[in-house]
């Protein structure tokens, strides 16, 4: 019989320790794991607005290029009979800056702000289930659809994009949309969806009003995040879309010094290690392509040069980057195995992988390009090592060979090991195809703790595990209770914030 406050004791804790494995909001979780999938229940709900309300039926169509436009202070009212648990928005050019609320007793209640983060596609989670919503723009905007979702485990379509990156183990530099994964193949797939390293993509020309194609930059988004990337793409706006037929075309259409400046500031601002590019000679001959290498040659010299572009370097300092690899670079090759089963997406390899990633871009699918590998003229597998500063590689089957792992800011295991990094004949060799001057690359920061996601923290369900040992658990529970109970309140809808965008 002494024995039953102590058991009593013990299960108090242990149903402390299961409380705390609860998350205190009720949207959908992200992680996939367990639970029912959240349902779209958009189409049973109902919409009203405070203007062009004839227009709402286009964002539920689910079509990029049919539009609900509204100016500042304008509502957009959601009502569903199933509870609310989270809004995916879909922005047609530019993001709009917003407030959300609900109604309780015939009052509005705030729940939460977003839109300046930039994002295109954009993912709202509620804290609490609701059953109307009004979203109120604080701007013009101008929305292509709206996905309203039920409470449990989130889709994976639904896209939560994280801010571009501070500090890069490799930038993925494309001239179009589409690129990225037509001429580097599993290079996406494996580096950010199965190694989970930290790759950011960016994109020298915008597809916008000269060809009427602002809708690819969706398709740019939906690419990326079926083939693993999370962190937000640079999509610069300076330099629209126009085909040419060669290089010299290109730099009479383009202005070549504002392009050096873009691609100096990205190596600048993002600090990768290793930057992957395309062919010099333009892939299949596209003028664009050649001025995009081009000017990467051009920053890589320029990157950690005080006097070049010197904005840059007042904002985010010099940076040398360690290797740059080439599509179809002739010297120093280098044929990847993109045809390696990946965990991240359930045994499909990496090429397969970039297939997928490639049929999101539905308005350039019915043309010639495809992604392509062992056997074809344009070998998504094979790339040249254009530029070394720590040696040649030796392995030849790893983009990351001879990078110092504590260069790197990765802090998530990969599912599947990558090729172990060799450094060539101890310590590595300088081995440059160009000279660069400057400055030394700067040392990666650390990375980031865990940020707060409405959760408890792990001391308190220790702490109140040794009170209900001290006391029997009767109080250390109420006092449990009432701390999620205050947690639960007071969190907030997350929403993620970019850096700048232009």
């Amino acid at each position: 019989m002494k024995k039953r406050p102590f058991a009593l004791a013990a299960l108090s804790l242990a149903v402390l320790l299961s409380l705390s494995a609860f998350p205190a909001n009720a949207a959908p979780t992200e992680d996939g794991a367990g639970g029912a999938e959240a349902e779209d229940i958009t189409q049973g709900c109902r919409l009203s607005a405070s203007e062009n309300a004839d227009s709402l039926p286009n964002l539920k169509d689910r079509t990029v290029t049919t539009v609900w436009k509204a100016s500042a202070g304008s509502t957009l009212t959601i009502t569903s009979e199933e509870p609310i648990a989270g809004l995916y928005l879909s922005w047609d050019r530019d993001a709009a800056e917003w407030s959300l609320s609900t109604q309780e007793d015939g009052r509005a209640l705030p729940l939460t702000d977003g839109g300046d983060d930039g994002f295109l596609h954009e993912y709202v989670p509620l804290t609490e289930k609701a059953y109307s919503l009004t979203l109120t723009l604080k701007e013009d905007a101008v929305l292509t659809d709206v996905s309203v979702l039920s409470p449990g485990r989130l889709p994976s379509w639904v896209q939560t994009w994280e801010p571009m990156l501070e500090k890069a183990d490799m930038l993925v530099y494309s001239t179009h949309a589409d690129d990225e994964l037509l001429w580097f193949g599993g290079t996406l797939p494996t580096y950010a969806g199965e190694y989970k390293l930290k790759v950011q993509v960016a994109y020298l020309i915008y597809h916008g009003a000269a060809r009427g194609e602002y809708f690819r930059c969706h398709e740019l988004l939906d690419g990326l995040w079926t083939v693993g990337v999370r962190n937000y793409p640079m999509i610069w706006r300076e330099f629209d879309d126009y085909y040419c037929s060669s290089l010299a075309q290109a730099q009479a259409t383009y202005n070549e010094t504002a392009m050096q400046e873009y691609v100096t500031m990205l190596l600048r601002r993002f600090r990768p290690e290793v930057v992957v590019a395309q062919d010099e000679k333009g892939e299949y001959g596209h003028g664009v392509h050649q001025l995009a290498v081009k000017v990467m040659k051009d920053a890589i010299g320029f990157s950690g040069d005080s006097s070049k572009f010197p904005e840059s370097v007042q904002e985010y300092g010099l940076w040398n980057v360690k290797k740059c690899y080439l599509h179809l670079y002739a010297e120093n090759p280098v044929v990847m195995d993109w045809n390696r089963p990946l965990e991240a997406f359930g045994g499909k390899t990496g090429i397969e992988m970039a297939v997928e990633g490639y049929q999101c871009h539905k308005s350039q699918t019915s043309k010639w390009f495809r992604v392509e590998g062992e056997g074809s003229k344009y070998d998504c597998r094979k790339f040249g090592l254009y530029y070394t500063s720590v040696g040649p590689d030796v392995k030849k089957d790893d983009f990351m060979e001879n990078i110092p792992p504590e260069s790197l800011v990765t802090t998530a295991p990969p599912t599947t090991a990558p090729p172990p990094t060799t450094t060539a004949g101890g310590s590595p060799q300088t081995q440059p195809v160009m000279s660069v001057q400057g400055g030394q690359g700067e040392e990666s920061s650390a990375p980031p703790g865990p940020s707060s996601d409405g959760g408890v923290p792990l001391w308190v369900p220790i702490t109140v595990g040794v009170l209900v040992l001290a006391a029997g658990g009767g109080f250390a529970l109420y006092c449990y209770l009432q701390i999620r109970k205050q947690r639960s309140r007071s969190a907030s809808s997350h929403h993620y914030r970019s850096g700048k965008r232009r």
